[in-house]
């Protein structure tokens, strides 16, 4: 997909060059983060933890941008979230002798609990714009029931993004834009 050149976001921060093409909304974009030569799009992503989102989509300026970006799909299934969830602090809620769920079920059933959550996700990017679904599934258990021109012709990292808070809503990253 390419279009011609408009005003957008264009970002340029630690060697990093991105763009934002913004929804009918306004509030929500599609962000496209392009490594620095001889940094892997992987490296990029780990370094999320130090330099957010929030902060490339503060470092862009409106600019005069000629986009050429892949039309993709992908699909990401059932991820479990179980570990994730309980780092964060919610491992009271997957634990039968700790987990308290009174208004699901009554104590006759046994102890209920969070056995697992579930989450699949697919995007679709393409001239019209982008699909995104989620859909995620909570297993319960209870007692044993269940201008610049900008090529995204390399790897890089994708996000749906609130631009008003700068937090993703969908993120990943195109190993193979080919």
């Amino acid at each position: 997909m390419w279009g011609r050149a408009q005003e957008l976001t264009y970002i340029e921060k630690e060697g990093v060059q991105g763009v934002v093409l913004p929804y009918d909304d306004g509030r929500l974009g599609f962000l496209a983060l392009l490594p620095a030569e001889g940094e892997s799009v992987r490296e990029l992503a780990q370094g999320l933890r130090r330099t957010p989102l929030s902060a490339y989509l503060a470092a862009g300026e409106k600019e005069s941008v000629f986009v050429i970006l892949p039309k993709f799909s992908v699909e990401y299934g059932l991820k479990s979230f179980k570990d994730a969830l309980s780092d964060m602090g919610l491992s009271v809620a997957f634990d039968a002798a700790t987990a308290k769920f009174p208004a699901m079920v009554s104590d006759a059933a046994g102890p209920v609990y969070i056995g697992d959550v579930l989450q699949k996700v697919r995007l679709d990017v393409h001239e019209l714009g982008t699909e995104a679904a989620a859909a995620t599934a909570v297993i319960m258990d209870a007692g044993g029931s269940m201008a610049e021109v900008l090529s995204f012709d390399r790897p890089f990292l994708y996000a749906i993004v609130d631009l008003e808070t700068g937090l993703p809503l969908f993120m990943g990253i195109m190993e193979n834009p080919a």
